[in-house]
């Protein structure tokens, strides 16, 4: 009985094939038409519970000319999961048959403040084998901490460059109910998880 229910559910489950470079938000997500990653992760009507989003192989980066989430006083991020599956039909977002996925954080033009790479306000994603870094080495002039409170409130914490949080971005923020972040690979970023 279990099972059956299972296959139900997942049962008008779709494959997605989207693509670091050649992804049009108007193309069928196949192989021969990748979709376009961000427009396909957030609050896309296409993408349903139990959908499973391949991501092909090489190095993402944010390229629009918009800064991400430029609302005052909010987490900025490059890329949000936004899509919301079910516990029994989790979105899974992965690599394409073990090709190496990069999540670049690098945003040059955008160093004001601090961005996280991904954002998972989704429920129930997976996101599963992907890398999640930051490759190029922030240039911010961070003489003046952005944190003057915490340091004040704690004169004994060193609030120098080293310790600094809000220095680059957090790799992933995850507040999505159910989501997990499984096998992924996640380094040179402020903080992990």
């Amino acid at each position: 009985m279990l099972l059956s229910l299972l296959a139900v559910s997942n049962a008008h489950a779709r494959e997605w094939i989207v693509h670091p470079t050649l992804g049009d938000s108007s193309a069928a997500g196949t192989i021969a038409a990748p979709q376009f990653f961000d427009e396909l992760i957030r609050r896309s009507t296409r993408v349903a519970p139990g959908d499973i989003i391949n991501m092909r192989g090489g190095t993402y980066q944010y390229t629009s000319t918009y800064e991400p989430d430029p609302i005052p006083d909010s987490n900025a991020r490059l890329w949000e999961a936004e899509v919301d599956g079910l516990s029994s039909a989790p979105i899974i977002i992965q690599n394409y048959k073990n090709e190496r996925v990069i999540l670049d954080g690098s945003v040059a033009q955008f160093e004001t403040k601090a961005h996280a790479i991904l954002v998972v306000t989704g429920n129930y994603n997976y996101i599963k084998g992907i890398e999640i870094t930051i490759l190029a080495p922030s240039t911010r002039n961070i003489t003046q901490p952005l944190h003057t409170w915490f340091c004040n409130l704690y004169p004994n914490y060193s609030c120098g460059e080293s310790n600094r949080w809000d220095r680059i971005g957090n790799a992933v923020d995850v507040y999505g109910v159910g989501s997990k972040i499984i096998n992924c690979i996640i380094h040179d970023a402020g903080q992990g998880i």
